[in-house]
């Protein structure tokens, strides 16, 4: 015999239930002889009484009831309606899903490569990794850089604006809450220092490996071009990638993809226009960069000292 499984949201922040009707037939209302009955004071004694019927939909029909019954903001006509496995319907202050027996929530995913690695460690433990790798790899970025030509990183560092890493930090936090109001999560302290640790190891790295290249993008813009919107790319992913992990949340590539071209804009324009005050003997023209010489031993300490400097031309 078929069955008729209904999800059952109570009005009043009550909870949800689910409910298994063997029947094909399911009459609903506050009434005692009623097969679901609803302690809902909008709801008529009889309010609707739901048929399944073949290819797994179902026929509702409202038994005379005051209030009616909806579908989001539609209401349905009297006679009987047509609903498909899986829509929900609200009478009164409650909501009710509709499931046939072989209705199917999701359809099944393949394993991909990330899921092979992190399914045997939780979500947070894989992000803190991700995290932990990363500032491994911020480090030997910097004593790779330090070993090598360091005249050449100097010279060609033409200092990136105070504009550039306001830009990031505003994209990075505006995307980052919205998923946690949309989710409802509220992120305990050892996930927000996580994910402030992410962010400026992040924006560090981007300064390190773009910085040194935007003299070469302003001569030929081709090659720096591809060189620091795919080190942009990487290093927006990794941590992105790590944060949503960290806060159990699902990563939401879109999001992404968006923030970096909102971001690679900001970053071009604020490095293709000069910011210079008007020419004045008590107020020399002045503009706020951030040479970066890539200090051996204190990087990060470096790199802020430089990210607050003023050169005085």
């Amino acid at each position: 015999m078929e069955r008729v499984i209904l999800e059952i949201s109570h009005p009043y922040g009550a909870s949800t239930e689910r409910r298994v009707v063997s029947s094909g037939r399911v009459l609903i209302g506050r009434g005692y002889h009623c097969d679901i009955i609803l302690d809902d004071p909008y709801v008529s004694e009889e309010h609707i009484e739901i048929t399944l019927s073949a290819g797994e939909r179902f026929l509702i029909a409202d038994r005379g009831s005051v209030n009616g019954v909806f579908i989001g903001a539609k209401r349905l006509p009297a006679a009987s309606s047509c609903l498909e496995s899986g829509q929900e319907i609200k009478i009164g202050k409650t909501r009710i899903k509709i499931f046939s027996p072989h209705h199917i929530v999701h359809p099944a995913r393949p394993h991909n490569f990330l899921s092979s690695v992190f399914q045997f460690c939780d979500r947070p433990l894989a992000g803190l990794l991700i995290s932990v790798f990363s500032a491994l790899f911020l480090v030997l970025l910097c004593a790779l850089a330090e070993s090598g030509d360091a005249d050449f990183w100097k010279e060609t560092a033409p200092g990136v604006g105070m504009g550039f890493f306001l830009c990031i930090w505003v994209v990075w936090a505006a995307m980052h809450l919205s998923l946690v109001i949309k989710h409802k999560k509220i992120m305990p302290w050892p996930r927000i220092i996580s994910y402030l640790s992410a962010l400026t190891l992040m924006t560090a790295s981007f300064s390190i490996l773009v910085a040194p290249y935007v003299e070469f993008y302003l001569l030929s813009p081709v090659p720096a071009m591809i060189f620091s919107g795919a080190a942009f790319l990487i290093f927006f992913l990794f941590f992105g990638y790590s944060f949503c992990m960290l806060c159990e949340l699902p990563v939401k590539p879109v999001s992404f993809i968006l923030s970096v071209v909102i971001v690679a804009a900001l970053f071009l324009a604020i490095e293709t226009i000069d910011v210079e005050y008007d020419s004045d003997p008590d107020f020399p023209e002045t503009i706020i960069t951030a040479d970066i010489p890539l200090p051996s031993v204190q990087p990060l300490q470096g790199f802020i000292k430089g990210a607050f400097a003023e050169d005085s031309r």
